[in-house]
């Protein structure tokens, strides 16, 4: 899941990873471009019970346990992914 934050703004959505990267549609405010102003992009992957993919499970493991990297967090039966990036829009 990614979700976007700004004054006066929220908006998420659903991600696909195609060979590393994700992928989103892009983010607007009622189809214009955003407004300037500042924002905090999140991207997180809920815990593995919850997730429908079983193509993805497969490949992540029962418990993603496949999944490593500096985004994964904590251990076990409990690990999972959380990115936080604050950045600014000018005009």
């Amino acid at each position: 899941m990614v979700k976007l934050r700004g004054k006066n703004y929220h908006a998420s959505q659903s991600i696909d990873v195609y060979d590393g990267e994700i992928l989103t549609k892009a983010f607007s405010k009622s189809g214009e471009a955003l407004p300037p102003g500042k924002y905090i992009l999140s991207i997180s992957l809920s815990i593995a019970a919850t997730q429908r993919s079983k193509d993805f499970l497969k490949v992540a493991g029962k418990e993603y346990e496949n999944l490593t990297g500096e985004l994964m967090q904590g251990s076990g039966t409990k690990k999972f992914l959380y990115y936080e990036k604050k950045f600014k829009i000018t005009k």
